[in-house]
């Protein structure tokens, strides 16, 4: 890892902080034109992290999939990202930059304590079905990130009689209900497409579709728990705090399989053919 390159490195994280704190002042003291502060940062911190994982991909001559630090880094970056997109076409979901931009954050200083050596790409990982795979997976993360602070601020918004200024800047309750069951149903989608890519990918690389390898059994663990939210949600009727429950049961999951399954079963596919 270049100097300029953890340089850059820092300053997104930094940056990620600065707009994790501006979103909380906001919310804390009612103080509007600090979530616009906020975003900003926020596009600040991705343009550095953009430009080091940019530099990473020259000097290794391979995508930012290869190690833990770059498999963690560039899924933080694509959750900044998908956020930012969002709440540029939704000017009123800004407000979840409160829990997005913190969460952010602390996936960036997990990444920070990973080896950052930039290693040679091995055979394996020199698959279009992996980068797809990848792709999708890290799309499915920035969703579900998305969707699931929808709900758990529907929780905080209809726990409350009489609505505060700061709760009057959300969106309705139907609207974060809504919210959060679109993004989670890109997320289960989203989800679909990674496993079923990893499986062609996995057939390429061990000769079998499916290994019952911890990261892929949690993998497909997430895709059930958020197929059992869609399925409580239109079949039983469960909208509003129920599925927001749900919806916060499915990302402990998730965080389950990103920063355990992944790195504590060390004794998996996974593990052995990449630097994780």
């Amino acid at each position: 890892m270049s100097d300029t390159e953890s340089i850059l490195f820092l300053a997104s994280a930094t940056m990620y902080a600065i707009s994790a704190a501006a979103y909380i002042f906001s919310m804390t003291f009612r103080k509007d034109h600090w979530t616009v502060r906020a975003s900003q940062f926020a596009v600040l911190g991705a343009v550095f992290h953009t430009v080091s994982l940019a530099l990473r991909w020259i000097e290794g001559g391979h995508g930012p999939y290869e190690t833990m630090f770059e498999i963690l880094s560039s899924t933080a970056l694509v959750a900044v990202l998908v956020f930012l997109i969002v709440q540029y076409k939704m000017d009123k979901i800004k407000l979840t930059g409160v829990l997005v931009m913190p969460a952010l954050f602390i996936m960036m200083g997990i990444t920070a304590t990973l080896p950052q050596e930039i290693s040679p790409i091995t055979p394996s990982l020199q698959s279009y079905w992996l980068i797809a795979h990848i792709g999708f997976a890290k799309l499915a993360y920035g969703s579900v990130l998305i969707g699931t602070s929808c709900g758990i601020f529907y929780i905080f918004k209809s726990g409350k009689e009489s609505v505060s200024n700061f709760y009057e800047r959300l969106p309705s309750l139907e609207a974060l209900d809504d919210l959060s069951y679109r993004f989670i149903a890109a997320g289960f989608l989203f989800i679909a497409v990674m496993v079923a890519t990893g499986a062609v990918w996995a057939n390429k690389t061990w000769g079998s579709y499916w290994s019952w390898d911890p990261l892929e059994t949690w993998s497909l663990v997430s895709w059930f728990t958020y197929g059992i939210y869609l399925h409580l949600r239109l079949t039983h009727g469960w909208y509003g705090k129920k599925a927001a429950y749900v919806s916060i049961v499915g990302m402990i999951v998730l965080i389950f399989t990103i920063f355990i399954a992944s790195t504590v079963f060390s004794l998996s596919d996974h593990s052995a053919y990449m630097n994780i």
